[in-house]
């Protein structure tokens, strides 16, 4: 057990380079699917009325006892209103 935990700690350290996913360029050709997934729908109204919708469901289930899918759903929620913070910030290991 020992080893295992010493062997993952040691995988940690060496973790290679890390690049973050940027917005492409609006020259590039995934913008445009950028630009309609991303700016238009997550940053848009469909983005915060589903958001918003997960959250009000998921604490919505909270009367009824049910925590853990109440947890999950409102932590959705909020991934989904904040899906443009998140599309950027995510990290890529190569």
């Amino acid at each position: 057990m020992k080893k295992v935990l010493l062997v993952t700690v040691l995988l940690l350290f060496c973790a290679g380079p890390v690049l973050a996913i940027t917005a492409p360029a609006t020259t590039g050709f995934a913008y445009t699917m950028y630009d309609i997934v991303v700016v238009k729908m997550l940053q848009g109204a469909i983005g915060f009325v589903s958001g918003l919708g997960l959250v009000i469901w998921g604490a919505s289930m909270l009367p009824r006892g049910a925590y853990l899918p109440a947890a999950f759903t409102v932590a959705a929620g909020g991934m989904v209103i904040k899906a443009d913070t998140i599309v950027t910030s995510l990290g890529l290991m190569i």
